[in-house]
């Protein structure tokens, strides 16, 4: 009696000191703002050594014309009236700039006056996004990771097969274990692929199906489909952009993201396609999302 006691006084302790220390915690919050090149200036002193890779150019951005400086000094007042604390550690800074004679480090500071720590790459909600010269944002890291990790899992396949499996269960594998690895988040840089990456997502299937269908298999990638009644991996992608699309266009905030036509009587497209300068720019998410709209679901605009 008197241990069952004790141990009914500990248990309450620790839920009296599990209730008395709670704590809240946010997500992470990204803050993206465009800007116009024309408020760059030219640093009219040395800067220190060594000089970082964004102060090749020797320009810097006013801290009146930093919208992102005024947007983090109000999350810094909220977060002092709501008594939160930012974790300044993972705090950090990127650009994305194509320009090659005008580039600047964004020097964003915290509360404390130090300077955030501007990266080159980085990793947000599971995708590696890269910074690069030609493109501005580059996902080639992520797909380069994807097709690793599915061509590891290949070997589930060779082993299955190896220990006499029957199809039906090698073909659940596959789709469910090895497909899925290539097809994660593919609106998102599937429109921007090279044929070499594409041709190397489509060679994961080639394989696989080889090893499921063993002596059976053909030589021709072709038929190796119709026997299976499978579809390529392109084919998957066109259908998985057209159902996220068809998503984007059933939500109300995400249809922000596309300008509308007020015209009723508008006998053509309804959303306005992006002025598209660059061939660069047209392979991005956003036009290749409006025109598929356009031309597949303008009934239900």
């Amino acid at each position: 009696d008197h241990r069952d006691l004790h141990v009914r006084s500990r248990r309450q302790r620790q839920m009296c000191i599990r209730d008395s220390a709670r704590f809240k915690y946010i997500d992470d919050v990204s803050l993206c703002h465009a800007i116009d090149l024309k408020h760059v200036k030219s640093v009219e002193v040395d800067l220190p050594k060594p000089v970082n890779f964004r102060d090749r150019t020797s320009h810097y951005l006013p801290p009146d014309k930093n919208p992102l400086q005024l947007q983090m000094n109000e999350v810094h007042k909220f977060s002092e009236i709501q008594k939160f604390q930012i974790n300044e550690c993972k705090t950090q800074t990127v650009i994305f700039n194509t320009a090659l004679s005008k580039d600047f480090y964004p020097r964003i500071q915290h509360s404390n006056g130090e300077i955030y720590n501007n990266v080159e790459q980085f990793k947000l909600l599971g995708v590696d996004f890269r910074t690069d010269n030609r493109k501005g944002i580059s996902c080639d890291l992520y797909v380069e990771n994807c097709i690793k990790k599915a061509f590891k899992k290949i070997w589930i396949l060779r082993r299955l097969a190896e220990h006499g499996v029957s199809q039906k269960e090698l073909l659940l594998t596959y789709t469910s274990r090895v497909r899925g690895c290539v097809e994660e988040n593919a609106p998102l840089y599937m429109f921007s692929l090279t044929k070499e990456q594409s041709d190397k997502i489509e060679r994961i299937q080639k394989i696989s199906l080889c090893i499921i269908l063993g002596k059976k298999a053909s030589t021709h990638y072709s038929q190796n489909l119709k026997t299976l009644k499978f579809p390529t991996l392109f084919e998957r992608r066109q259908k998985l952009a057209d159902k996220f699309a068809l998503k984007i266009l059933k939500n109300v905030e995400h249809r922000k993201m596309f300008k509308f036509t007020k015209s009723k009587t508008w006998a053509g497209n309804r959303i306005v396609i992006p002025n598209t300068c660059t061939a660069r720019y047209s392979k991005t998410t956003v036009p290749s999302l409006a025109n598929i709209i356009n031309n597949k679901f303008e009934h239900k605009i």
